[in-house]
Parts: C-alpha cells; sequence; structure tokens
C-alpha cells in the first residue's frame, strides 16, 4: 500500500521567551481550516508563531495518507507587535482574537505541549478540567513538567490546559512517572501575576 508523506507547517517558528520590543502574545481565531494557511503568511512575513499540530491518516483501498492537523481546530498562537498584528489581520484568515490577559501562564501552558509533541507523544483533544490533582513528572520524556489527572486513582492518562481559552489535551503515561503536587482548582491552587493586554492593543 502506497503512503504519502505528510505536507507539514513548521509548528513553531520563533521561540517561547516572554514577548519584548512591544511584542505580545495573542490567540486568534481563524477562519476554518485556515490555520497552516495563516502559519504560511506569519513565516513569510518574518512574524512569530506556534500551531500545535497532530498526525493523523486515512486509508484508501490504493493508498495510506498521512496528513497533518492543528491541535486546536481556528486557533493559532503568535507572539508580535501591533504594528505585526495588522499585517496577520491582511492576509484574510482571521475572524477574531482572544484576549491574552497572562502572558506568563499562555508561554508556560504552550510550552508543555510543545515538549509533549516533541516527545512524539500520543496527544489528543480532552475536555476542559475544573477540578483536578496538579501532577509533575519524575522520569520520562516530560520530566520535570507538570499536568493534570482527573484524580489520584486515575494517573494514567495527564491533561495539559491552555486555561487562556479553557481548552485541552491529554496523552497516556506510566502513573510511576508521576508526582502528585496537589489540588487543582481550588481555593488552594496556586496563581499567577502577570501584566494585563494594553487597551490600545485590542481590538
Amino acid at each position: 500500500m502506497k503512503s504519502n508523506k505528510p505536507v507539514y507547517v513548521d509548528e513553531l517558528f520563533g521561540s517561547f521567551d516572554l514577548a519584548e520590543d512591544g511584542k505580545k502574545w495573542i490567540v486568534v481565531y481563524t477562519k476554518s481550516q485556515h490555520e497552516k494557511k495563516l502559519a504560511n503568511w506569519a513565516k513569510e512575513h518574518n512574524i512569530e508563531y506556534y500551531l500545535p499540530q497532530n498526525e493523523s491518516e486515512r486509508i484508501y483501498p490504493s493508498k495510506k495518507v498521512i496528513f497533518t492537523k492543528p491541535l486546536f481546530p481556528g486557533y493559532f498562537f503568535s507572539k508580535c507587535t501591533l504594528k505585526e498584528k495588522e499585517i496577520l489581520i491582511k492576509s484574510g484568515n482571521i475572524v477574531n482574537f482572544l484576549k491574552v490577559i497572562f502572558q506568563n501562564e499562555l508561554i508556560r501552558d504552550l510550552k508543555r505541549i510543545f515538549i509533549a509533541r516533541s516527545a512524539n507523544l500520543q496527544i489528543e483533544e480532552h475536555i476542559y478540567l475544573e477540578k483536578g490533582m496538579r501532577v509533575r513528572f519524575v522520569a520520562g520524556a516530560m520530566v520535570g513538567q507538570e499536568g493534570i489527572v482527573e484524580s489520584v486513582t486515575n494517573m494514567r492518562k495527564v491533561v495539559l490546559q491552555v486555561d487562556a481559552m479553557k481548552r485541552a489535551v491529554a496523552f497516556t503515561v506510566n502513573a510511576a512517572d508521576l508526582e502528585v503536587i496537589g489540588p487543582y482548582g481550588t481555593d488552594d491552587d496556586e496563581e499567577y501575576e502577570d501584566e494585563e493586554y494594553e487597551d490600545e492593543y485590542e481590538e
């Protein structure tokens, strides 16, 4: 059976560093199936972005087709200046923007997903958890990173959340690679301090 190689779009163009020189991380709502078009446009204009993807396959009678699709359909992440944001708008691929209140939090969440993708873990979309238990990897490809499990009685599936947009992904792990840190989604959960977007940066 013939297998076609997927057409790749760079997942990360730039870095996850905290934005400088007037740049801010933004979450973009794209038109349906326009995520990769926006990624190509951003790269052509030297605008940093992150577009997490997953590989999938379809089997036809004569061939197997492997392709990549966005992990979060309709979402695109960019680190850009106000001027670069206007360039992204000119692409014609954008519907709207989601305000990002906590820059550090978004960078943390996206970086964890990038590390999981780089480790070739089988990631899938998952419901966003309002409560659970925070865990830390003490072994394996994700060592040092944190995630969430639904309960201490079910630690086979670790959830990575993007709090800025209330979306999540998950993957199966060896429970022995985890240690429990504490509750998630309660008054005892950790809080984050960051600067809010300036009003003039919003649509």
